[in-house]
């Protein structure tokens, strides 16, 4: 039974009348302390549901807005959605060659943006994941791949919908340690994969990347329309809030992690780079006022993005991800950069960046090194379009792809290697972690790995069962 504050009053007025005037309070006084304290429970009450209301909102993850990307609270990028490049920070001088140093300028560094502040954790806790039962190879699906070693690699695939995810296909991530002989199930992410069954499900992720620790443990990442992290070799994996957009390519090296982040629609979008420690969630954009970034590739010292631009690509670099320089001449007259790929040397430290560079249905490669990143080298031979290159070293280089023919040495250094009978005609991801062990995912996701340097190539795939 409930009654109104009126009703309550009558009935205080009713009891507070007794026969014993000293003992009986001052009516007026008692009822309107009776009032006070009605009004502070309606206002906890309400404060109560309002707050139960927010942490509904955020229980269940990132907003979407009416494009359909990431929309948690706005954070301001300089340049705004126009495509002009910040200038602090970038060496934008048009006498600039392949021949002549740049000269560093003032770096953009987190604390002298206004888009300096960091990028926290969505949710306050870590999701903690669970592999399948037995999985058969033909339910599993690569999407991504990403090696970590000789023989260590890590693949984002779909999978049947489970307790992980709730929806008809799963995004799941699986690790081998001896070059696909055997896979670990790591499990099922809290987060539906790209592809016509995610098209209700903004926040899926299509790319995963994964970087090792001096110690033997890794840190990961899982990104797309939304980006999770992992600090304990994916184990647990948090909801990291985006900058207001969506992740299209991320990378690691040197300690750092950086992440592409474009926002907008196709006929008006916007770009930062943001970088954190690969050990931590602290994302800060040291690369504003982009457009929407192609390519991106890091290793030993050398950062590379290319980015859209306002109907002209450009290329960045840095060799310190705070300092960027505008390559205006690192492709030849007439050609734009269109893909980059990188390779490193931890002995000596030099790491190498290769960019394919197109003019119409022809494509040529050329490469630079940490030593010396103003100087472009031409590497060998002129390609149909669309290729792929992937770095073996330094120095050398593979092509393959649909306009190549077969796998071809750009260097000169090893005699060219023919295609095995699995030769795919499109290319997702292509990489060597030494001048020996590579591997390549097509479209379809099918994987193909090498152990001789490219020569030979073998079909492997992807199941936790023998």
């Amino acid at each position: 039974m409930s009654m109104d504050d009126d009703d309550l009053e009558r009935r205080l007025r009713s009891a507070l009348t007794t026969p014993r005037a000293s003992d009986r309070p001052d009516t007026d006084e008692f009822l309107s302390g009776v009032h006070r304290g009605a009004r502070v429970r309606r206002t906890k009450r309400a404060a109560s549901m309002a707050a139960a209301a927010v942490l509904v909102v955020a229980g269940g993850g990132l907003a979407v807005n009416a494009t359909g990307l990431l929309s948690p609270a706005r954070t301001p990028v300089a340049g705004g959605p126009t495509g002009t490049v910040s200038t602090t920070g970038i060496d934008r001088s048009p006498t600039a060659s392949p021949n002549t140093p740049t000269t560093k300028s003032t770096p953009t560094r987190p604390t002298q943006s206004k888009a300096g502040t960091t990028i926290t954790p969505l949710l306050k806790g870590p999701v903690r994941i669970h592999a399948h039962g037995p999985i058969a190879a033909g339910d599993v699906t690569p999407i991504s791949l990403t090696a970590t070693g000789t023989e260590h690699q890590w693949v984002l695939a779909t999978t049947p919908g489970g307790q992980g995810c709730q929806t008809k296909k799963c995004a799941s991530v699986f690790v081998t340690s001896d070059h696909g002989g055997t896979w670990r199930d790591v499990g099922q992410l809290p987060a539906p994969p790209a592809g016509p069954d995610a098209l209700r499900y903004p926040r899926s992720v299509s790319e995963l990347r994964f970087a090792k620790r001096p110690d033997g443990t890794y840190d990961g990442w899982a990104y797309g329309n939304a980006l999770w992290s992992t600090h304990d070799s994916g184990t647990t994996w948090s909801a990291v809030r985006s900058p207001d957009g969506q992740v299209t390519s991320l990378e690691a090296s040197g300690g750092y992690v950086y992440a592409a982040v474009s926002t907008g629609t196709p006929l008006a979008r916007s770009a930062a780079l943001y970088r954190s420690p690969t050990s931590t969630d602290q994302w800060s954009p040291v690369l504003t006022g982009l457009t929407h970034v192609e390519s991106l590739a890091a290793a030993n010292g050398i950062i590379g993005v290319i980015d859209a631009g306002a109907g002209s690509p450009r290329l960045f670099t840095s060799t310190d991800g705070l300092t960027w320089h505008l390559q205006q001449a690192a492709c030849p007259a007439g050609r734009r950069p269109a893909a980059l790929s990188s390779a490193g040397n931890t002995t000596t430290g030099i790491g190498s960046l290769w960019l394919t560079c197109v003019r119409g249905n022809t494509a040529v490669v050329r490469y630079l090194d940490s030593d010396n990143p103003a100087v472009w080298i031409r590497a060998r031979g002129t390609f149909t379009d669309p290729v792929s290159v992937a770095a073996r070293t330094p120095l050398d280089a593979l092509v393959t792809g649909a306009g190549a023919g077969s796998t071809q040495d750009v260097t000169g250094t090893h005699a060219p290697a023919s295609w095995s009978s699995e030769s795919p005609s499109s290319v997702e991801f292509f990489g060597f972690t030494n001048d020996h062990y590579g591997y390549l995912m097509a479209n379809d996701g099918s994987i193909l790995g090498t152990t001789d340097g490219g020569h030979t190539w073998s079909p492997y795939q992807v199941s936790n069962t023998p």
